[in-house]
């Protein structure tokens, strides 16, 4: 009996909120309006009080859908290829001082590093041009 009563009334309340829907949207959508600023101040309450949890819970989900990531932003470079070689000669002639120093201190502090690199890639190089010339002969 109690089991059946409790099923009428999901299915009403269920009819009910499908009958109601667009008014709910509206009355939804008015009162996030009028209530926007009171929103943004619990926001930014709530993210300050939970920073570790939500760069925890970002880093998961980061992990998590690292793939689809991949393969998302392959496709999105592949559709938007001109877009970004624009944009990146744009950002380059506006931050030109920039991006030297910013090199230059690189260079400063891996320069050891840069030398050993750079000595081996010549070796391998030189390396190959012998090889090849005996494959050659």
């Amino acid at each position: 009996m109690d089991y059946k009563r409790r099923l009428k009334q999901k299915e009403y309340s269920q009819k009910y909120r499908e009958e109601h829907k667009e008014e709910h949207k509206i009355y939804a959508k008015k009162y996030r309006e009028e209530h926007k600023e009171e929103y943004k101040m619990y926001d930014k309450k709530y993210r300050e009080e939970h920073k570790e949890d939500i760069k925890r819970q970002q880093k998961k989900y980061r992990e998590e859908h690292k793939e689809e990531h991949k393969i998302y932003d392959k496709k999105y470079r592949e559709k938007h290829k001109e877009d970004i070689k624009e944009y990146v000669k744009k950002y380059n002639k506006e931050h030109k001082e920039d991006i030297k120093r910013q090199q230059k201190e690189y260079y400063k502090k891996n320069r050891d590093r840069i030398l050993k690199l750079k000595k081996q890639y010549y070796l391998d190089n030189k390396e190959s041009q012998k090889n090849s010339i005996k494959t050659r002969n």
